[in-house]
């Protein structure tokens, strides 16, 4: 079962007995009244030390107590004037509370037909790499983001993972959530409705990208996520700038540059041009006025210096390097 020490998900707990079950609502619904919470939807029933269950008459989702990291889920047929039939079961990993979106299926999952037969077994755990959920809930301890053997922070992150058949490449993004979500307005640009008036709930939060095989973590500006490119969906809208950073700017000597890569190189190439000819050099990045850029930009955006309106062009640092 569950290490009584920590929230790490053990091997046995990713099985579940094969067995014909069935569910009577109303009759759960009797027993267990006591424990509903009038505070929250009344389909959520709260147990002790965490334990709470959202129950209908077709499925129940069930979060054990502390210091679990998963929950489970049991979907049921609707069986008229008799107890429903198991469906079918499995168990989520993510953040742990109930009506949550933010988890993925792990371990085994079973599938009966109407008669209480198991018809098909899944093991969801084959999808992962070598930086399985447990790893990530040691990376999250690590962090001081969750506790292990509290349990704590254990509803605060939100899970996503992507992969495919058709790439070796696996990856894990998380959201960990910081504070509770406040109202403010919708976001720049949309457009209302005449008469409408609206909010929205906006959660602050920090994202952690993940290699699903190294456990390297991998942040938004970075190139390497775009060696994730063909497994994360509608990857240019959520990355423009990555996108844009990854264009070819410039061809010179049979080798391709991007815009940054370009930018770089000129630098380069202008700093040791000004110690050849004895001219100061300032590197771009100390240059605080738009007028000190001027005197600098034919090397940076021209291949020839730039002249005034009645003296032509005349041979510079670029002509020179390349010409």
């Amino acid at each position: 079962m569950q290490n009584c020490r920590t929230g790490i998900i053990t091997e046995e707990l990713k099985k579940d007995k094969i067995m014909f079950e069935t569910f009577d609502y109303g009759k759960f619904e009797i027993e267990n009244g006591k424990y509903k919470d009038p505070n929250r939807s009344s389909d959520i029933y709260v147990f002790g030390r965490g334990r709470e269950v959202m129950a209908s008459w077709t499925d129940i989702y069930e979060i054990p107590p502390f210091p679990y990291f998963y929950w489970s889920y049991k979907e049921f047929y609707e069986q008229p004037n008799q107890p429903n039939t198991i469906k079918e079961k499995g168990k989520y990993f993510g953040d742990v509370r109930l009506g949550s979106f933010g988890r993925i299926e792990i371990g085994h999952w079973y599938y009966f037909d109407e008669k209480g037969k198991l018809i098909k077994e899944v093991d969801e755990d084959k999808k992962f790499g070598k930086f399985s959920y447990n790893e990530v809930l040691k990376f999250l301890d690590s962090k001081k983001d969750i506790n292990l053997n509290t349990g704590e922070g254990r509803d605060k992150f939100e899970v996503q993972y992507y992969y495919s058949d058709k790439s070796t490449k696996k990856l894990w993004k998380i959201f960990v959530k910081i504070g509770e979500p406040q109202d403010g307005p919708p976001p720049p640009g949309y457009k209302y409705e005449k008469g409408e008036t609206i909010s929205y709930s906006y959660q602050k939060g920090k994202y952690y990208y993940l290699d699903g095989d190294t456990g390297e973590q991998i942040k938004t500006t970075d190139k390497r996520l775009l060696d994730y490119k063909e497994i994360i969906p509608n990857f240019e809208e959520k990355f423009p700038k990555l996108i844009e950073s990854a264009q070819i700017y410039k061809t010179h000597e049979g080798k391709a540059y991007t815009q940054a890569e370009w930018q770089a190189y000129e630098e380069k190439e202008y700093e040791a041009y000004c110690k050849r000819t004895g001219r100061p050099y300032t590197p771009k990045s100390q240059e605080p006025t738009a007028e000190n850029q001027g005197d600098k930009s034919p090397f940076l955006a021209e291949d020839w210096e730039k002249g005034d309106d009645k003296t032509p062009r005349k041979k510079g640092f670029w002509d020179n390097l390349f010409g």
